[in-house]
């Protein structure tokens, strides 16, 4: 070990202990910080979430500062756990902090990205698909994302660290102080589950099983038997309502909470899913899998972005902004996704492509009929794209 680089790793800590005792929270103390003006100008964010964002990027940012001066130093794990947690907790025990301290989840954060990068950059469309649906919930989604990296690092056989293990421990204890801050996120996000359009789209969600744990789990075979084999029951059960009225009155009850108004009588979204996303499924490799991803996704971004924020409109009453929202979130989960299965299948060029191809789809097609087409046509774009282009 280089005696400079040990003393450099020192400084940062300490650096990184006096960055933690400073109110972040407190836009009457950091209101003058010239950065503060940068990032943060007014009317950008409402005045309690600009706070939390504020402790939550100064948090990251030194995570990430942390991570790289220690494995520079080359210092042992154990050595820079117990510096860590001695900031942790001379951070939480400074009286004059705000009781939602999001500076130390934030940069235990910020250190496990700095550690496994490439775990965080896969999960991180969850992440953003979580807090996009049910609001800003930053606790539970520094939670979730923690959660799930080391998921991941675990299931990858990867050795686990010390550093992990007792980083984990302290996120969630820092976290767990303020209780009333974890409360307040679960109250909004079951408020925000009362509305049906919340509701449906979280039940959409579960589709993301099918690419990201039948398929890297039991193979792309599997996936299209369990896919067909879903479709085929879907549609006897559509056949059964039309003739059996029962039929329908048990359906309409039971799918009653995601369900939409129009498909009491037509076929449904779930169904026009399952058929297209088996159909995607019939190309090689990862190219179905692919496109189920942008499908599930894409289509709720579209959706939400475009209720909130959606003001011009372009093609079939679609908003741009909506449509925006679909391109960023396809192209950052295909990404993610390859990077996820390992494979080098599809070219980047041919994810980008193929997240055009998805969005434009989108918009072409009103209702239901979307679920239908996006999946196989995104699949048609890229494996042409993938096979004789790029």
């Amino acid at each position: 070990m280089i005696q400079g680089n040990f003393h450099g790793a020192i400084v940062s800590l300490i650096i990184a202990l006096i960055l933690g005792i400073i109110p972040w929270e407190h836009s009457a103390i950091t209101g003058n910080f010239p950065l503060e003006r940068i990032l943060f100008s007014e009317g950008m964010f409402p005045g309690e979430i600009k706070d939390k964002l504020k402790g939550l990027s100064a948090g990251f940012i030194c995570g990430i500062i942390l991570g790289t001066t220690v494995r520079t130093a080359a210092v042992s794990d154990l050595f820079f756990v117990i510096m860590l947690f001695i900031i942790v907790i001379s951070g939480i025990i400074v009286p004059w902090r705000h009781p939602e301290k999001i500076f130390f989840p934030a940069m235990v954060s910020g250190y496990i990205l700095f550690l496994a990068p490439g775990e965080c950059l896969v999960i991180l469309p969850v992440v953003l698909t979580f807090s996009l649906t049910l609001g800003p919930l930053i606790s539970l989604s520094i939670i979730l994302f923690v959660s799930i990296v080391l998921l991941m690092i675990l299931k990858k056989g990867y050795s686990l660290p010390l550093t992990i293990t007792l980083c984990f421990l302290i996120l969630f204890g820092s976290i767990a102080l303020d209780r009333s801050l974890i409360a307040a996120e679960i109250k909004a996000a079951r408020n925000s589950l009362e509305e049906h359009l919340i509701r449906r789209k979280i039940y959409r969600y579960f589709g993301l099983v099918f690419p990201l744990v039948i398929y890297p789990v039991y193979g792309l075979q599997v996936l299209r038997i369990v896919l067909f084999s879903m479709a085929a029951a879907a549609l006897l059960l559509e056949g059964g309502r039309k003739v059996l009225p029962g039929i329908n009155i048990i359906l309409r009850k039971i799918f009653s909470p995601v369900g939409k108004g129009e498909e009491a009588f037509h076929i449904s979204g779930t169904t026009y899913y399952l058929a297209g996303s088996a159909l995607a499924c019939l190309f090689p490799g990862e190219t179905g899998p692919l496109s189920l991803i942008m499908l599930t996704l894409g289509d709720a971004w579209a959706v939400l972005t475009g209720n909130r924020w959606g003001q011009h409109s372009w093609i079939s009453g679609k908003t741009v902004e909506g449509s925006l929202g679909c391109l960023f979130i396809c192209i950052l989960a295909g990404l993610s996704f390859s990077l996820f299965t390992g494979g080098n299948d599809i070219s980047p060029f041919s994810v980008v492509i193929g997240a055009i191809a998805a969005t434009l789809t989108e918009a072409l097609f009103r209702g239901s009929l979307d679920n239908l087409m996006i999946a196989p046509s995104t699949a048609a774009v890229i494996y042409i794209c993938n096979t004789f282009i790029f």
